[in-house]
């Protein structure tokens, strides 16, 4: 189990910490210490457990995280979009599924990669940038082409569809989107 406190240092240092961000990666728990003598845990999965990241706020430790992306993957940031109350949590991870494309319902240039946002308390709407090289897709695309989809279940049954806003530079941008405790991958030529 990873403490919080860890997470706060490898965020705000960065990539300096190499041997402890791997230890990071390693791990599928993610704990945040509360009041209590015990933790309040906030992200245990082992099967979406790669490439961790999120956004926080723990008044007490004077911590405010608004915008993230993975350490070691950074083909996605989150962000949120407004003000986040004290012990409120999105954390996120994917299931290292393949970059390589295949339907889901009507949509055909789906990842088979699948990330989980786990929601402790209430973020809101999250802005999310995609990184379109990173999951080797077209970087001019339009922003009509790319899109994310979001499900209550990882197979996507009823899933909601929703493009991106724009695409400059390679990057994609979605604004607004629902990812409390929801499964979601893009789509992409």
């Amino acid at each position: 189990m990873i403490r919080f406190s860890f997470i706060i240092y490898v965020l705000l240092v960065g990539t300096a910490l190499f041997s402890q961000t791997r230890e990071l990666h390693m791990n599928t728990q993610v704990a945040i210490p509360s009041c209590d003598p015990d933790t309040l845990l906030v992200y245990d999965t082992t099967t979406y457990s790669h490439d961790i990241f999120g956004i926080a706020r723990d008044t007490s430790k004077l911590f405010v995280q608004k915008k993230s992306t993975s350490v070691s993957y950074k083909a996605v940031t989150i962000e949120v979009t407004c003000d986040i109350q004290s012990d409120n949590y999105l954390v996120c991870g994917h299931d290292n599924g393949a970059l390589a494309r295949a339907p889901i319902g009507s949509e055909i240039n789906a990842l088979q990669r699948t990330w989980y946002a786990d929601m402790t308390g209430a973020i809101g709407t999250v802005n999310l940038e995609l990184d379109l090289a990173l999951i080797t897709a077209i970087i001019g695309s339009p922003p009509t082409d790319v899109k994310i989809l979001v499900a209550n279940n990882p197979g996507y049954v009823n899933y909601a569809t929703i493009e991106a806003t724009s695409v400059v530079a390679g990057i994609a941008y979605f604004e607004g989107i629902p990812l409390y405790n929801k499964y979601f991958t893009f789509s992409a030529p």
